[in-house]
């Protein structure tokens, strides 16, 4: 199956992340890829990492601007994050 350039097709485990952040209005990328891991949405780090950038590249999640040098990323969710 062919895609778009520049389209996405979104898995049920990226509704899931979506949603726990929507929830959480900010998330940390640790506290995101905890709560993904209690809820068994994804278990390995370079597979969560991988979705998470996935889903900031394409708009679905805001990567926030860090407070302290060395700190985990904050995410946010966008309004196409919200109808995804």
């Amino acid at each position: 199956m062919r895609y778009i350039t520049g389209s996405i097709s979104l898995s049920a485990k990226d509704g899931r992340l979506l949603e726990i952040v929507g929830t959480a209005t900010r998330i940390t990328h640790q506290q995101l890829f905890e709560l993904a891991r209690l809820k068994l949405i994804e278990v390995k780090k370079q597979v969560y990492d991988w979705r998470v950038r996935r889903l900031v590249t394409h708009s679905l999640l805001k990567q926030d601007k860090t407070l302290f040098l060395g700190s985990d990323p904050v995410y946010s969710i966008t309004r196409n994050g919200i109808s995804g």
